[in-house]
């Protein structure tokens, strides 16, 4: 049982690529005003990118933290215990 934490850590990894894709594709790359609005678009570009890098920083925060919660895991369980 020693492989199921890694799993458990590639899968998380996984479900938060496609949650960030689906967000990318469907949510961020949706909403368009109209053409000739030029402040418009370069707000709504600012805003876009600004969504990108916020879920770039979230999938950042979450893959470091839980790679290392897995490493400490597996160092406390490799240091000797001492004996009484």
């Amino acid at each position: 049982m020693r492989i199921l934490p890694l799993v458990g850590l590639m899968a998380v990894a996984w479900l938060l690529i496609i949650g960030e894709v689906y967000v990318f594709f469907y949510l961020i790359l949706e909403y368009a005003p109209p053409i000739h609005e030029v402040g418009a678009l370069t707000a709504l570009a600012l805003l876009k990118v600004a969504a990108t890098l916020a879920l770039g920083g979230v999938w950042f925060v979450v893959m470091s933290s839980l790679s290392k919660a897995y490493t400490n895991s597996k160092l406390r369980n490799r240091t000797p215990k001492p004996s009484s």
